[in-house]
């Protein structure tokens, strides 16, 4: 779902698997003159900041040799944490039941954001309830969508 990302997880995936993490997803955002990237790790145990700098000195690394990014692109790794971007189907799937908060590309029924309960997920598409109707969300027309964590 993330635009120019892919790329990078293919090169970025083996070295956080390599380290024991597990790669939750990329955000690469291009300006005029920078750009930055931030990258989502997790694991069983959760993530602490020492995880963070310990993949971050190796990510730098690779993205030296690789030459993926520009030069002055600022480089983050983060746990996803409570309210975690959602990237992949999977992990809309591994969350059915949950409410999530959707900004979408462009508008479904003249809303161009949504939130509501994750009802159904397949590799197209997913459907959420949303004030007691059924909104069906191509991947497509996701720009971003996060879990809206359940605080109680």
């Amino acid at each position: 779902m993330r635009t120019n990302s892919t790329g990078l997880e293919e090169v970025l995936r083996p070295t956080i698997e390599g380290l024991g993490y597990i790669m939750w997803g990329i955000d690469y955002n291009k300006y005029k003159n920078r750009a930055s990237l931030c990258v989502y790790i997790d694991s069983n145990t959760g993530i602490t900041v020492d995880d963070c700098a310990q993949v971050s000195n190796q990510l730098e690394g690779v993205l030296d040799v690789e030459a993926l990014v520009p030069p002055n692109c600022t480089l983050q790794v983060s746990s996803p944490g409570l309210d975690r971007i959602l990237f992949r189907p999977e992990q809309f799937g591994e969350r059915i039941g949950t409410d999530i908060d959707v900004k979408l590309r462009w508008p479904i029924r003249g809303r161009s954001r949504v939130r509501g309960k994750l009802t159904a997920c397949n590799d197209t598409h997913f459907n959420m309830e949303v004030e007691q109707e059924e909104y069906e969300v191509e991947f497509a027309q996701v720009s971003r969508a996060r879990v809206v964590p359940n605080l109680d």
